[in-house]
Parts: C-alpha cells; sequence; structure tokens
C-alpha cells in the first residue's frame, strides 16, 4: 500500500513542510484538494451537458434563440475567467502564471479600461467587480434586443 501512495503523498508531505506544516497533514490535505477537484471536474462537465441542452433546444427555436444562447455561453466564460483572475491574484497567481494567462487573456479587454478610470482602494481591487456588473448589462441589453 505504501509503494501506491508514496508517488501521490510525498510531493503533498514536501509542500506541507515548505510552508512549516507538519507532514501528517499530508493526506488530509490530498483529500481536500481530491474534493475540490472533483467539484470542478463535475460543475465542468454540469456546464458542458446544460450548455448542450441548452444549444440543442435553442436550435429547435431559431436563429434568435441560438444567439441568445451563444451570448449566455460567453458571458459565463467571462464571468468564470473573471472569477478564477480574482481568486488567483489573492493566491498570488498573476498574469504570467502559465494556467492564468488564458483569463487575463479573456478579461484583459473589460478589465484593464475600467482599471484606468477608477482610482485605486488601498488593496482592494473593484474592476474585476466593475466589469462584471458591465457584462450583466450588456448581456441584458443584447437578450433585450433580441427578445
Amino acid at each position: 500500500m505504501r509503494r501506491l501512495t508514496d508517488p501521490v503523498i510525498n510531493p503533498i508531505e514536501r509542500v506541507v513542510v515548505r510552508r512549516g506544516g507538519n507532514p501528517v497533514q499530508a493526506g488530509w490535505w490530498l483529500v481536500i484538494l481530491v474534493a475540490v477537484i472533483g467539484v470542478v471536474v463535475l460543475a465542468i462537465v454540469q456546464f458542458i451537458i446544460e450548455s448542450g441542452h441548452r444549444l440543442a433546444f435553442a436550435a429547435a427555436l431559431g436563429p434568435r434563440a441560438l444567439i441568445g444562447t451563444g451570448v449566455d455561453v460567453v458571458y459565463y466564460v467571462l464571468v468564470v475567467a473573471l472569477f478564477i483572475r480574482v481568486i488567483g491574484g489573492w493566491f498570488g497567481y498573476f498574469r504570467y502564471t502559465r494556467w492564468m494567462r488564458p483569463m487575463y487573456w479573456l478579461t484583459d479587454w473589460i478589465v484593464e479600461p475600467i482599471r484606468r478610470i477608477l482610482p485605486p482602494m488601498g488593496q482592494v481591487d473593484f474592476s474585476p467587480l466593475v466589469a462584471w456588473l458591465l457584462l450583466m448589462v450588456l448581456r441584458a441589453f443584447v437578450e433585450r434586443v433580441l427578445l
């Protein structure tokens, strides 16, 4: 059993010890990591399945419904990218981290102009929140025009 678990648990033990923790806690961190990854994978699968169902339903209703569904999908992808960008910033993962580059690429077009206009408020950056509100208004406007 030890031979099977050591390749998984040893890297986690090293990270825990490097951050000042007890290596005995590595098992619990592994459980938490697996749970978080499981929730994320299930959320992605659910999003893909629901998007497929929504797309099939919209295809039956016509081109306006297809465009509305496309707007919804783009909106949700941008909101998730904003959310990941903010949470990643809290943990020190910024623009040049390999897995954060797509989030910045997706959201820079709306966050950066707001950041230039909105004055800094100490440690808190409100530009992603304002960007999310603008995306919400833009989505509602497009849906009103389509319907």
